[in-house]
């Protein structure tokens, strides 16, 4: 409820990843019965609202970046989610960093996620910055996510699981 009107931008690795969240937000709130938390749906006919945008529910939005330097630079959102910093380059995400502004109510915030893919990579770093910032860090690893008895809402499916244990 206090966030009724954040601006929420994604930024992916790539366009196509930040869509793909945007996409899996649309699929998450259909599923969950929250679809009343959206004014629109990607590729529906209301103003605004493309397979990169949704438009929430007291004015807000969940917008799809382009993973470049002048794409970060534009909004200010109050709220910026970064999926898989790892395949960013470390000046996409330098330049996104510091763009969010808090609004009346709506208070500033920044998440960066990954999978940890390389040794030297964007992820390092911004690990590297939140050690020496004292920035929260959370992990978890395929279980955690994994459909289990336990876990029924969970997103990974055991059986994709080992397809990829296999494979890989």
């Amino acid at each position: 409820e206090a966030a009724r009107g954040a601006e929420v931008r994604v930024l992916g690795g790539s366009a196509d990843q930040s869509e793909n969240v945007v996409r899996y937000t649309d699929a998450w709130t259909a599923r969950d019965g929250l679809a009343a938390l959206l004014t629109g749906r990607p590729g529906g006919r209301e103003a605004g609202v493309t397979r990169s945008r949704l438009r929430l529910v007291g004015g807000g939005m969940v917008d799809a970046l382009a993973a470049s330097t002048r794409a970060v630079r534009g909004p200010h959102p109050s709220r910026l989610r970064i999926d898989e910093a790892d395949e960013l380059d470390v000046r996409i995400l330098d330049a996104a960093l510091g763009q969010t502004m808090a609004r009346p109510g709506i208070a500033a915030q920044t998440v960066i996620s990954s999978t940890h893919h390389y040794p030297d990579g964007t992820m390092t770093e911004a690990l590297r910055r939140a050690a020496e910032r004292g920035w929260p860090v959370y992990q978890w690893c395929y279980k955690c996510t994994m459909q289990t008895a336990d876990n029924p809402d969970g997103w990974f499916d055991p059986a994709e699981v080992e397809r990829k244990r296999l494979e890989v």
